[in-house]
């Protein structure tokens, strides 16, 4: 089991990214784990950022990259991860406070429900939202965009 790193006295990161295969909370064992180690257990799991002490940017597209939204226990990073996440999980983008219309179309083309964490909508985000889920189109906040939009994806037949 991979518990069993806690004996051994020479941990390479071979035995390490062993141990964390066999079971990833072996990871909180370790003292130091090396940046290759937390890659590896964030690839597993990318919510374990959260236990790592040293945090690269490498460590955290593995963490984004399993899971956009582990993205909330980064405390700041480049724009690249903020791609990474809402390219995983659209739903990533409620964590995301610096916004700008290009990671939000790759937000609400991964999940249109991600509309309702977008800071400023524009018709083109609309439209992509809408277009991924038509039950986006309540939280398109702009009357005529979602008059407009409304039209373009009418909600399906009622059948008796």
């Amino acid at each position: 089991d991979g518990l069993a790193v806690k004996f051994v006295k020479n941990k390479t990161d071979t035995i390490c990214i062993a141990a964390i295969t066999q079971n990833k909370e072996s990871f909180l064992l370790l003292e130091e784990p090396t940046e290759a180690v937390s890659i590896h257990v964030c690839s597993i799991d990318g919510e374990y950022i959260q236990y790592v002490r040293y945090i690269t940017v490498d460590i955290c597209l593995a963490a984004v990259g399993q899971n956009g939204l582990s993205i909330r226990f980064i405390p700041s990073y480049p724009a690249s991860v903020s791609v990474a996440a809402v390219t995983q999980n659209g739903l990533a983008l409620q964590y995301i406070t610096i916004q700008d219309e290009a990671l939000c179309l790759i937000a609400v083309s991964q999940n249109g429900l991600a509309l309702q964490y977008v800071t400023t909508q524009t018709y083109d985000i609309c439209y992509a939202a809408v277009s991924n889920i038509r039950d986006a189109i309540e939280f398109v906040l702009d009357p005529t965009t979602k008059a407009e939009l409304e039209v373009l994806f009418p909600p399906p037949p009622v059948t008796p």
